[in-house]
C-alpha cells in the first residue's frame, strides 16, 4: 500500500474515533455503558490508529487486515448506539463506514462490510424498535450506498487493471524497442566500413575516369553520404544514453526545440502558439534528452503540413489536478497538435515503431527515439488524429516534480 493510502486509512480512522467519543460523551444512554466496555470501544480506535502508524504498509495491504478494519469498525458503532438510547439520528454512522470501504478498490469487500453494516443496523434498530418512516428511509438509503460503492470499487479495480495492462505493454515495447536497436547498431557498424570503402572507390574511379565519370561519381558520393547519415542514426539509437535526472521547468526544453525549428516554420510560414506556459511545469528530467524528444515532435508537425496551406501548430500544456483516493503528485501534460496531414488508424498503431514511416525522406527513426526518452523519464507518449487531413495530436504526460 502506498503511504499515501495508508494515510487516508489513518485519517478516516481518526475521524470515527472522533466520532465515537462524540457519541459516547454526549448522548442520553450512553452513561449506562460500563466503564470497562467503554474502554473496549474507544481502544478499538485507539490500537487501529497506532497499528496503521506502525505497521509495514505490506501488511496492510491484505484483505484479511482490510476485512477486519471495518467490520471491527461496525462493530463498536453498534455497540455504542445501542447504548445511546438507539438514536436514530446516529444511525448514519453506518454510511460513514460503508463510504470508508471505497479505500479498499475492492468491490467484493466493500459489498461484504455493507451487507454487514446494514446487518447491524436492522439489529440495532429491531432492539430498540425504531421501526418508522425514518428507518426504512434510512434502510434505503444505506443499501442504495452498499450498491453504488461496490459498483465504485469495481471501476477502481477496472482502471488498476488497465494502468498495469498499460505498464506492462510499455514495458514489452521497450524491450522491443531495446531489442530492435542492438540489432540495428550491430548491423550499422558491419556496413560503415564496407561504405567508407565504395566512397573511397568513388573517389579514385573519378581521378582514373576524369571528367566523364564526375556525374556518375557525385551521385555515388551523395547516395554513401545518405547512407551513412542514417548509420549514425541507427547507431545513436542503440546507444544507451544515460539519463541524467534533476529538477527542470518543462517549458525550457520545449522553448529551445521550438527555436532551433524556428527556420522550418518561418519557411513554410506556419502559424504557432503556446498555450498555458505563463506558470512553471516542474518535472524530473534530463533537458537535452527532453529538448531531443520535443523536436521530434513539433518537427514531425511541421513537416505533416504542406508549403503554403495555413499550417497552424499549438503547444498547450496543463497541471494534472492531484488524485483524491490516491494522492498522486500529479503530472504535466504537453499536447502539440497541428491541421497536417493526419494520420490513419492503421499507420497509428505502428507509429512508434522503428523504421516505420510515411515520409518519402523519412527513417522512421525519430518518434521511436522520442518514445525511448519518455519512458527513460517515467512518462508516456502517445498520438491521436481524426483521420487523413485532420491533423494530429502528440499528447506527453510525465509525473510532475
Amino acid at each position: 500500500m502506498p503511504s499515501n493510502k495508508k494515510s487516508l486509512y489513518f485519517a478516516f480512522q481518526g475521524l470515527f474515533f472522533a466520532v465515537l467519543t462524540l457519541i459516547l460523551a454526549f448522548y442520553p444512554g450512553a452513561s449506562q455503558m460500563s466503564l470497562g466496555l467503554r474502554w473496549v470501544v474507544l481502544s478499538w480506535s485507539g490500537l487501529t490508529l497506532l497499528f496503521l502508524s506502525l505497521a509495514p504498509s505490506t501488511i496492510l495491504e491484505r484483505w484479511y487486515f482490510q476485512a477486519t478494519f471495518f467490520i471491527g469498525d461496525a462493530l463498536t458503532a453498534s455497540i455504542a448506539l445501542f447504548y445511546s438510547s438507539g438514536n436514530a439520528n446516529l444511525d448514519l454512522i453506518y454510511l460513514f463506514i460503508v463510504m470508508g470501504t471505497a479505500l479498499t478498490s475492492n468491490w467484493k469487500q466493500s459489498f461484504l462490510i455493507g451487507i454487514i453494516s446494514l446487518s447491524l443496523f436492522f439489529s440495532i434498530n429491531f432492539a430498540s424498535h425504531n421501526l418508522g418512516t425514518s428507518f426504512w428511509l434510512k434502510a434505503i438509503f444505506l443499501v442504495a450506498a452498499t450498491a453504488l460503492l461496490a459498483l465504485l470499487s469495481l471501476e477502481a479495480r477496472r482502471i488498476q487493471k488497465e494502468e498495469e495492462t498499460r505498464k506492462k505493454k510499455w514495458e514489452e515495447a521497450q524491450a522491443r524497442l531495446e531489442s530492435v536497436s542492438d540489432v540495428a547498431a550491430h548491423l550499422a557498424h558491419q556496413l560503415k566500413g564496407p561504405l567508407s570503402n565504395i566512397l573511397v572507390s568513388a573517389d579514385i574511379l573519378e581521378q582514373r575516369l576524369g571528367p566523364p565519370a564526375a556525374s556518375e561519381a557525385k551521385d555515388i558520393r551523395e547516395e554513401i553520404w545518405k547512407c551513412r547519415a542514417l548509420l549514425s542514426r541507427i547507431i545513436e539509437m542503440g546507444r544507451r544514453e544515460s539519463v541524467r535526472l534533476a529538477p527542470v521547468d518543462l517549458r525550457t526544453p520545449i522553448k529551445q526545440a521550438l527555436h532551433s525549428l524556428e527556420p522550418q516554420i518561418r519557411a513554410k510560414k506556419i502559424k504557432h502558439e503556446m498555450v498555458g506556459f505563463e506558470d512553471p511545469l516542474p518535472v524530473l528530467g534530463d533537458t537535452e534528452l527532453l529538448e531531443q524528444a520535443f523536436t521530434v515532435l513539433i518537427q514531425n508537425s511541421v513537416e505533416s503540413i504542406s508549403p503554403n496551406s495555413s499550417g497552424r501548430i499549438r503547444i498547450l500544456a496543463h497541471l494534472g489536478a492531484k488524485s483524491l483516493f490516491n494522492w498522486e503528485r500529479g503530472k504535466v501534460f504537453i499536447q502539440i497538435e497541428d491541421n497536417g496531414c493526419g494520420i490513419t488508424m492503421l499507420d497509428r498503431a505502428k507509429l512508434f515503431m522503428p523504421f516505420f514511416t510515411t515520409k518519402k525522406e523519412g527513417t522512421g527513426l525519430g518518434l521511436s527515439s522520442a518514445l525511448r526518452i519518455a519512458q527513460k523519464h517515467n512518462a508516456t507518449l502517445r498520438a491521436e488524429s481524426e483521420g487523413p487531413g485532420r491533423g494530429s495530436r502528440f499528447i506527453f504526460e510525465i509525473p510532475r516534480n
